[in-house]
């Protein structure tokens, strides 16, 4: 069957991957689920009085069962049965989907990394994401191309240092008075909470040297 591939923004930054495939098979209806809580009913309800009680089921699954109880009365209804069966049965189509997902993720390398993809079975779009990577401009992309592509992208997906703000530009928008310090009125309590720990002499004043001085020891700290 023919496959049209897009590129997955699940797997690299910047790529969806979306394919022509056999529709899914229909999640378990109304009547499967409904089969199943009655099935349940009938071989634990020993004592034929339309419930089960924990005492009637073994204790792996009334553990399971337990967390349906919701009037809290130490027994499962054919209703609390249903809600069972009916949260179960979407969690197994949820775990379905995320395993068709990766399954797709892992065709699309496989096929990436095999120099299988290119302009005739890509969308316009998601070529243009490979595009600048085609070298020789023969509208596919080749194995050692695909790898210089996802070595790009995982470049960017690299954890970025964080950023240092601007130690003058913070220490201005809180000195309101523009007195060349910082006081506790001049900021929030919970600002205030940490700026103090620049207050090297106590003063209860701090200034941009000390604000400064500061920074450069919990920059070095970190980089240890």
């Amino acid at each position: 069957m023919t496959r049209q591939l897009t590129i997955t923004a699940a797997l690299i930054c910047l790529i969806t991957v979306t394919t022509q495939a056999q529709p899914p098979a229909p999640a378990p209806g109304a009547k499967q689920i409904t089969d199943a809580a009655n099935r349940f009913m009938a071989a634990f309800d020993r004592n034929g009085d339309g419930i089960v009680s924990k005492g009637e089921v073994p204790k792996n699954i009334w553990e399971k069962m337990a967390p349906h109880d919701t009037n809290k009365t130490g027994s499962i209804s054919l209703n609390e049965a249903l809600a069972f069966y009916h949260a179960r049965t979407n969690v197994s189509i949820r775990n379905t989907q995320a395993t068709d997902h990766e399954d797709s993720n892992r065709e699309f390398m496989n096929q990436l990394a095999a120099g299988k993809l290119g302009k005739p079975n890509m969308s316009p779009q998601d070529w243009e994401v490979l595009k600048p990577f085609d070298r020789d401009s023969n509208g596919r992309i080749s194995a050692s191309e695909a790898a210089n592509f996802l070595e790009v992208q995982q470049a960017r997906q690299a954890p970025q240092a964080p950023q240092t703000p601007n130690p003058r530009k913070m220490f201005n928008s809180i000195d309101r008075n523009n007195d060349g310090t910082i006081t506790r009125n001049e900021t929030a309590a919970n600002i205030w909470q940490r700026l103090k720990r620049a207050d090297f002499n106590n003063d209860n004043h701090v200034t941009f040297d000390e604000l400064t001085k500061y920074q450069t020891i919990m920059r070095k700290r970190m980089s240890r």
